[in-house]
């Protein structure tokens, strides 16, 4: 069963994105380069940034915690695998450290001297702080007690990470860059970007050459625009890409497309539903809008050998689609009362209670599918089970 799990990423109050490893409509055009030319050569201004965990002076050289400072750097700070060394991360330059040792490995696989070994002390550890100047560019100062006063590019990146394998996005450019942690990375093609602001990046492994990137990407004032992006990755190279865009004025919980079935990736562009090889080849192609005669963006929630479940997202209501043929059929009104679809057919999408038709899948056996039916707004407030016979 292919059923993702929600998600609300909307609402001026309530949104705050926790990006990856660092605090980070259908087809979209791209970024003003020249802005972004001119925000990345202005020079960064120092500030004061209170750490958790006091930096202290050892033979004449100042040691700050490596990873409480990554978070504001395009660095990642993760163990290795065999938790012997601690690795740091970025997008152009990478350091392999052992805790003891004075010097450490870059991401060509050279020897770097440090100014003073690497330090762990009650699990949190502690590195010179020439090297994040020398080698990430970082300035650190401490002049007693818990802050510093860090002065570093603002962070361009976001990053995500699967097994050994790392994807940084530059937010500024889209350009993609990938590989091995520990290893220079190489260029992977780009992801197209309006209005980059509130970003979470996540990845999934296909196979050994075929990886899936999720985007999501939370603008506006209030952050109520969100633009959902999925990006194939085969061999090394972004081959393939697909969005959708809503404005959430509501703030409800968005279910983001189902990540695969069978081996397949679901692409979702627009009201465009592709089911695709890892290779890039499209086996199967949905025109939802054509289908269901609404014209908006659509999520695709669950899909089975017999069926699919898909939603349009300004409406936001079920509906199944055939596999084969294509055919649509809208749910809540063959399973709710009169009272309930007549709320559910005028109820104002800009509300900030619409929840479309409150039905959520839950399975599917001997050909019945299973749904709970949760509506909660400021006309109607019902609860339920609801079974469905499929139809073909």
């Amino acid at each position: 069963m292919n059923i993702p799990k929600a998600s609300k990423i909307a609402g001026a109050a309530v949104l705050a994105l926790s990006i990856g490893f660092t605090p980070a409509p259908s087809t979209l055009t791209g970024l003003n380069t020249h802005a972004a030319a001119a925000a990345s050569e202005t020079s960064p201004s120092p500030f004061q940034l209170r750490l958790e965990h006091s930096p202290f002076k050892l033979n004449g050289q100042v040691y700050v915690p490596l990873k409480e400072l990554s978070a504001s750097l395009d660095l990642l700070v993760t163990p290795s695998n065999d938790k012997k060394n601690v690795l740091a991360l970025g997008p152009k330059q990478s350091l392999t450290l052992t805790p003891g040792r004075s010097s450490a490995v870059n991401a060509t696989g050279q020897v770097v001297k440090l100014d003073g070994a690497v330090i762990v002390k009650k699990g949190v550890t502690y590195v010179p702080a020439s090297l994040l100047s020398r080698y990430f560019g970082a300035n650190v100062q401490w002049s007693g007690g818990t802050s510093v006063k860090l002065t570093a590019q603002a962070p361009r990146y976001v990053a995500a990470r699967t097994g050994n394998m790392i994807f940084w996005l530059d937010k500024e450019s889209g350009k993609l860059l990938l590989g091995s942690q520990g290893k220079a990375m190489s260029p992977a093609g780009s992801i197209t970007l309006r209005h980059p602001d509130l970003l979470d990046l996540s990845v999934r492994k296909v196979n050994k050459d075929s990886y899936v990137l999720d985007l999501l990407n939370a603008y506006g004032e209030p952050h109520i625009h969100e633009t959902r992006h999925r990006v194939l990755v085969y061999q090394g190279q972004t081959i393939k890409e697909s969005s959708t865009y809503y404005g959430n004025f509501s703030g409800r919980p968005i279910l983001p497309s189902v990540g695969g079935f069978k081996g397949h990736i679901p692409m979702m562009d627009g009201s465009k539903l592709e089911i695709v090889h890892p290779t890039g080849k499209t086996v199967k192609t949905y025109d939802l809008a054509q289908s269901t005669g609404l014209s908006g963006d659509f999520s695709v929630e669950v899909i089975e050998e017999k069926f699919l479940l898909v939603r349009p997202l300004k409406e936001a209501v079920l509906y199944l689609i055939h596999p084969v043929t294509g055919e649509a059929k809208l749910l809540y009104p063959e399973l709710l009362s009169d009272q309930a679809i007549e709320v559910i057919q005028t109820y104002p999408t800009n509300e900030s209670d619409f929840d479309g038709d409150g039905l959520a899948y839950t399975g599917y056996r001997n050909g019945t599918l299973t749904f709970q039916w949760n509506y909660s707004t400021f006309l109607l407030k019902e609860s339920g089970t609801f079974t469905y016979k499929l139809p073909f």
